[in-house]
């Protein structure tokens, strides 16, 4: 791991223990005052927690980078968010801290696909689109999941309130991206 990787690691840990604890979250006030030049880009940022044993997930929340929002900005705020307000869960609670991993994961540049079956699984995040409705997975889900290339098409459409077999219309955008991803346990 290198030095911005633990920093973009240290960032997300304390905007979350901040809110849990009061911890003052020294490295980010730090970074704000005089960032370094790779964490001042502007890039899409998704924070990930799971629970350490069982790899449940516990809160994903990210952005995929319009605007110009610098890259330590935006992991501070996915972080919270990720613990506090993912929909799916109930917000973090202080003696959850001990048995969680945290991953942050920056996205490339995104792309349009036309064909469905240049998609990589494992390797290709996947953003889905139709009239105002969109769905994104990062890379590792479908691996994750061990889904097929048209299960994670399903699961997008799901994702995206429409039927799952969807995709198979033909109809609606798909872009892919890819990831660094940085991973650590929680104060670990």
């Amino acid at each position: 791991m290198n030095e911005h990787q633990i920093l973009m690691l240290t960032i997300a840990h304390e905007a979350i223990v901040e809110d849990l604890i009061g911890y003052t979250p020294f490295t980010y006030m730090l970074i704000k005052q005089d960032p370094p030049a790779e964490l001042q880009k502007s890039s899409g940022v998704f924070v990930t927690v799971q629970q350490e044993q069982s790899h449940r997930l516990r809160g994903c929340i990210g952005s995929t980078g319009e605007g110009s929002v610098p890259l330590y900005e935006s992991i501070y705020t996915m972080a919270k968010k990720a613990a506090f307000q993912d929909p799916r869960f109930r917000p973090l609670k202080v003696d959850e801290l001990k048995h969680l991993t945290l991953s942050v994961s920056i996205l490339s540049q995104i792309r349009e696909i036309e064909d469905v079956n240049t998609i990589r699984l494992g390797t290709d995040g996947v953003i889905y689109q139709y009239e105002g409705r969109s769905a994104l997975f990062l890379p590792e889900v479908a691996v994750e999941q061990n889904w097929t290339l048209e299960r994670m098409l399903g699961q997008l459409c799901l994702k995206a309130s429409l039927p799952p077999t969807f995709y198979a219309s033909g109809r609606g955008t798909y872009f892919t991206f890819t990831t660094t991803r940085v991973s650590g346990r929680i104060g670990g």
